[in-house]
């Protein structure tokens, strides 16, 4: 505890409220100092000051020492649990896999359309494998039809819901 760093930097951004509407504008100081002035959504025109820098300075906590490790280790990771239980939603579990697995061609009307298929289902959070194991397992419940552009959002509904 004895090296605790301090930020090398701080970015701030200046924040200009329109009279007339009261919408927020961020903007940078670089964009206040060159173009100084706001067009808002409502139509109102706001001339800018130009600024030519901030004074922000930190203040610090006072540190406390950790006398007993494994005590505030075992804390610490009880406020993570109960932090990623309340706000983190469990991902669904992909269904169990058979061994036998389909060939893309059988299915699939190209190459490209399964791999869409992986990469929709990485978007979403599963992992590559995950992913191709559970377009294995779904694509042969979906029927006798080829999976290609016209039908594709059909089939992703399907991987998602069924």
């Amino acid at each position: 505890m004895t090296n605790l760093k301090e930020p090398k930097s701080v970015q701030v951004s200046p924040v200009y409220v329109c009279e007339k509407c009261d919408s927020n504008h961020y903007e940078s100081i670089e964009y206040v100092n060159k173009i100084g002035k706001i067009l808002c959504e409502c139509g109102e025109v706001i001339s800018l000051r130009p600024i030519l820098n901030f004074k922000v300075r930190p203040v610090y906590a006072n540190s406390e020492r950790v006398v007993n490790k494994k005590e505030h280790i075992n804390k610490t990771k009880e406020d993570k649990k109960e932090i990623k239980e309340t706000e983190c939603p469990a991902k669904p579990e992909p269904p169990p896999v058979h061994n036998e697995e389909i060939k893309q061609g059988q299915i699939f009307d190209s190459d490209e359309m399964f791999e869409q298929s992986v990469d929709f289902l990485i978007s979403l959070g599963y992992k590559k494998k995950e992913a191709k194991k559970l377009i294995n397992s779904k694509s042969k419940l979906f029927g006798e039809m080829k999976i290609n552009e016209q039908n594709f959002e059909q089939f992703a509904n399907f991987l998602l819901f069924n």
